[in-house]
């Protein structure tokens, strides 16, 4: 087995002892997850549908497997995911991509038997919880154990993880469409003239600044999945993001963005412009711009809050937020492809082309819609 590192108290997983077994995959390596683009080039073959015998807990949205039983009357679960191999002499590879993603403080390798569909027994490596994850009863602290019932009513053969039932990407996604991105028309500030006017201007930017908060906490659960869990440098998630073939297809389809026309967005900790030049050593291009401009407009508004009386913050904090939904809702679709409704559990539906553009076109929309108003919005 590896041996775990640390550097700047940060545990780093080296790559597993034995490079030239399989792997299997029970979370968002899997093929229908989000990173599993980062070792497709070096699988050999189709992933095979397997099983493993122990416990799945979730904390923050990644699941995290363990062997050993919660006490001596909880039996563990059959946990459903995938065998992988990868092409002779890739391995080594492969598995440096893997543990480029990992958090090192929830993870270590371990080796397990794998069986699977076709009755077939593998040895294979396998990430699960570090010792010191755990209590004195074996559970992941801080994580919620994943119910084999809920599986078994959408016909799982045992327990599994899918990214398509995040709730944040459901649920959060779902009620930000609902309570803001179809709303904004009526998400106004006035320049305040009575008392009234003043309350009315404050409780749209008040809620928008929420929204645009919680917006970006679904964007940073997306890109440590899909990107880099371990690296504690935002820009570079950022340009992990502005790589992202979805990410580009959404700015190209959405043609021109409501916000980056204007002069400029002021730093939250400066008095000077935000020139949206990127990070220095690194390729800049317009994708990458756009998403530091809003990241921008993030910082301001979690930093200090610039929650001021401003006429022109608040239309740049409308835009922003009107892009960069449409934007993590044309990805999340592209990526997951289906949606699962946690209110009902055995309800899961694939997107189709139209619904996957459905935030942009109604983005389209409502550009066209402000511009006849000459709102500057």
């Amino acid at each position: 087995m590896a041996d775990e590192n640390n550097r700047n108290n940060n545990p780093i997983i080296a790559p597993p002892e034995h490079d030239e077994y399989p792997f299997f995959a029970y979370g968002f390596f899997k093929s229908s997850e989000l990173a599993y683009n980062k070792i497709e080039r070096f699988v050999d073959g189709k992933p095979q549908p397997a099983n493993v015998d122990g416990l799945l807990y979730e904390k923050d949205g990644l699941p995290i497997y363990t062997k050993k039983l919660q006490n001596e009357t909880q039996w563990s679960y059959s946990i459903a995911g995938e065998l992988i191999y990868f092409r002779n002499g890739e391995g080594k590879k492969a598995y440096r991509e893997i543990v480029g993603i990992e958090p090192g403080e929830l993870y270590r390798w371990d080796i397990i038997d794998v069986c699977t569909k076709r009755g077939v027994n593998q040895t294979a490596n396998i990430l699960v919880a570090r010792d010191s994850l755990l209590n004195e009863e074996s559970v992941v602290n801080g994580a919620i154990k994943l119910k084999r019932a809920d599986n078994e009513l959408l016909g799982d053969n045992g327990i599994a993880w899918r990214g398509y039932r995040d709730i944040l990407f459901v649920k959060g996604m779902e009620f930000l469409e609902t309570e803001f991105f179809k709303k904004s028309q009526r998400l106004r500030f006035i320049k305040p003239g009575t008392k009234e006017q003043l309350e009315r201007s404050l409780h749209n930017l008040f809620s928008l600044q929420m929204a645009y908060t919680f917006l970006w906490t679904i964007i940073e659960r997306h890109n440590t999945i899909k990107y880099r869990v371990n690296s504690e440098k935002t820009h570079k998630k950022l340009e992990a993001m502005a790589q992202d073939t979805f990410y580009r297809e959404a700015i190209d389809k959405i043609e021109e963005s409501f916000v980056f026309n204007y002069p400029g967005i002021y730093s939250n900790n400066s008095g000077n412009l935000s020139s949206f030049n990127g990070h220095p050593n690194n390729s800049i291009d317009g994708y990458y711009k756009k998403i530091e401009m809003y990241y921008q407009v993030r910082c301001n508004v979690v930093h200090r809050g610039k929650a001021g009386l401003d006429i022109t913050d608040f239309p740049k904090l409308r835009g922003a937020f009107l892009d960069l939904f449409a934007i993590v809702q044309y990805m999340l679709r592209k990526e997951l492809k289906k949606r699962f409704d946690v209110y009902h559990m055995a309800e899961e539906h694939e997107y189709t082309e139209k619904e996957m553009v459905e935030g942009i076109e109604k983005l389209k929309e409502y550009k066209q819609i402000f511009k006849e108003r000459n709102n500057n919005g």
